[in-house]
């Protein structure tokens, strides 16, 4: 039975996930994903869906989950994946010429997700826009058409600005653009006052180009590695983030089946787990170590016959 104990309030939505940490299986799924599936936006888009489907599986309120919007998930994706593993990210960047040496980055997520909050907010401040009676709701577009945006590379970013729109309001009613098909909200946005469409697509193309322009790392040779919703590089950011070791997980599996711990309790194990039975099997392993030293030690110097009755206390 799996226990969410832990939460997290997201701050668009005001929605409340409760979720628990990934656990032994699921990153070892994930990082053999990721070691089989290199840098591509097929690839990339393919390890997000199996991705979204481990994730689904460590959440409790699965429905909230899937209604929140690409920049809220993003954030829910850090949270989880600090709480799971830890809150630094660690590259090696190969080097541009052979004169130069490979350079390691360790990145903060926590300061990394502050400043992602930050540059996302600017599109959900004073994102209610007014002309003639009519109240627009402007929002980031939920996950699954955000990814559907990278199906067509020549897309034209301004025939998407409809998914931007949460609602539209008027004294006599309120549309909410998400019970429509995409054809159905394509017509409602076009039969809008030019002069609403113009207001729109300014706030729109702001917002954008704040987060897809703002280096969130703050490290110059990351510059390329930016949150743009039409390409797939941010993609390929979050397959580094639950990217592992998958010889290391190898190996703690070997030596935890060594130990004859059932493989049912090593799959449910959380990272935090491993790490304390790796300390335990480590001093276990000293402590023979230093056993044997002092055996050694002991019996130097002794009889054959001095040793054995030392050993069995005679």
């Amino acid at each position: 039975m799996d226990y969410f104990l832990y939460s997290v309030d997201l701050p668009f939505s005001q929605k409340k996930i409760f979720y628990r940490e990934i656990n032994s299986r699921e990153q070892f799924l994930l990082a053999k994903f990721a070691s089989l599936h290199p840098y591509g936006k097929e690839n990339d888009i393919d390890f997000f869906i199996a991705l979204n489907k481990i994730i689904l599986n460590c959440v409790e309120n699965k429905k909230d989950l899937l209604e929140l919007n690409i920049v809220e998930y993003i954030l829910f994706l850090l949270k989880i994946r600090i709480l799971s593993f830890d809150n630094f990210l660690e590259l090696e960047l190969n080097p541009n010429s052979e004169k130069e040496m490979k350079e390691k980055i360790s990145i903060d997520l926590n300061t990394f997700m502050k400043k992602f909050y930050e540059a996302s907010s600017k599109l959900m401040e004073n994102n209610i826009i007014e002309y003639n009676g009519i109240y627009v709701n402007l929002s980031w577009p939920d996950t699954k058409i955000a990814i559907s945006f990278l199906e067509n590379e020549n897309i034209d970013i301004s025939t998407t600005f409809v998914e931007y729109i949460k609602y539209l309001k008027t004294k006599e009613k309120t549309i909410v653009l998400n019970n429509f098909t995409k054809e159905e909200k394509n017509k409602i946005y076009e039969n809008l006052p030019s002069k609403l469409q113009v207001l729109i697509f300014d706030k729109i193309v702001k917002s954008i180009e704040n987060l897809f322009t703002e280096n969130l790392f703050s490290i110059k040779s990351l510059n390329w590695l930016n949150f743009n919703f039409y390409n797939n590089i941010y993609l390929y950011f979050i397959k580094l983030l639950f990217s592992s070791d998958i010889k290391g997980l190898y190996q703690q599996y070997y030596v935890f089946a060594s130990k004859n711990i059932n493989l049912f309790f090593i799959d449910n194990m959380t990272t935090a787990d491993r790490k304390v039975f790796m300390s335990l099997i480590e001093k276990e392993l000293d402590n023979k170590e230093d056993l044997m030293n002092n055996l050694n030690s002991t019996s130097e110097g002794m009889t054959p016959l001095e040793s054995l009755v030392d050993e069995f206390g005679g």
